[in-house]
Parts: structure tokens; sequence; C-alpha cells
């Protein structure tokens, strides 16, 4: 009996030392995608006050201006996202802030459709310089839905402060 429990108990600890020290890690996988590698933007664009317009006769309190993008479709809208952000600085001393837009009374906010975006303020003076010129300009930045997931950090929320144009230029290495 001492003879069994000892080759039983011999048996277990030759198993267990020979699945502790004879596994072996599987090799590295392929390196996927970055999620920075999906993101598209676009360049800085103008709207001077001729690419602004009221969207009909009868309504003259709102002014619109419309970048088209082939980038933006259905899908992007339905599962991914886009972000807007105005410059009302200059490209060497820019001051830029993330659309929708709200000070006061005074708002620009941008409406996504197929194939572009529409941008809308409530006065004319939000779009416009003292002298009538046309003012700032615009970029997007949209991030397809399979990027979406996989940029979300283990709680779900984002890595990325999308309030903040700088840290998602750097976050997704954004080029001026």
């Amino acid at each position: 009996m001492k003879r069994i429990l000892l080759g039983a108990l011999s048996l277990v600890l030759v198993a267990g030392l020979m699945t502790t020290t004879s596994c072996k890690k599987g090799d590295q996988g392929p390196q996927g995608d970055s999620a920075m590698a999906n993101v598209i933007y676009s360049d800085w664009l103008s709207a001077d006050i001729s690419q602004w317009g009221t969207p009909s006769a009868t309504d003259t309190l709102r002014w619109l201006t419309v970048f088209e993008s082939k980038q933006i479709t259905a899908d992007i809208i339905n599962k991914g996202e886009v972000h807007v952000y105005f410059n009302l600085g200059t490209a060497a001393e820019p001051y830029v802030f993330p659309l929708p837009y709200a000070t006061g009374a005074t708002y620009i906010r941008p409406a996504l459709f197929v194939g572009g975006i529409e941008v809308w303020a409530n006065t004319l003076s939000a779009i416009t310089g003292q002298n009538g010129a046309g003012i700032g300009t615009y970029r997007y930045v949209i991030i397809p839905g399979g990027v979406k997931a996989s940029a979300r950090t283990e709680g779900g929320s984002s890595p990325v402060d999308f309030n903040d144009y700088n840290a998602v230029k750097a976050y997704y290495n954004i080029k001026d």
C-alpha cells in the first residue's frame, strides 16, 4: 500500500514539474493596426463671408456654410466619431476650440450629413471680424467606428480629451 501511495505521489509530482517547466510561450503575433492609422483629418479649411448664407429667405437669424467630405459616410455617422475644431487665430498663433461653441447667446455648431458638414452660427458676428470679412478656419477629425472601440481605455473612457485640440493633435499625430 505504501508502495502504491508513493508511486502515485511520485507520478503526480513528476507531472506537476513537467507542466511547469516544459511550457513554452507561443511566438508573438503580428502587430495590429494602430488606432491612429485609421484617423482621417482635413486641412484647415477657410470659410470667408461669401461662403456663408442664410438657409432661406425667411430664416435670416442663422448662418450656414458647408464643407464637403467624401470620408463622412453613413457608417462614419452611425458608428464613428467626427470632431470639428475652429481656429480663431492664425496658423502661426492658433487659438483652437472644439465645436459646438457657445458664449453668451452666440453659438457655432456643426451638423453632419453623408458627404459633409454644415456649420451653423446664430449671429453674423460669430463668423466675421469687425471689418465684415470671414474669420477663422475649420478642421474635422474623423475616427472610424472600429477605432473608437479599440481606442478606449479599460474603463471605457477615451484616452484623449476631444475638447483639447492640442491633446487630439498629439494623440493622433495630426500635422498642421
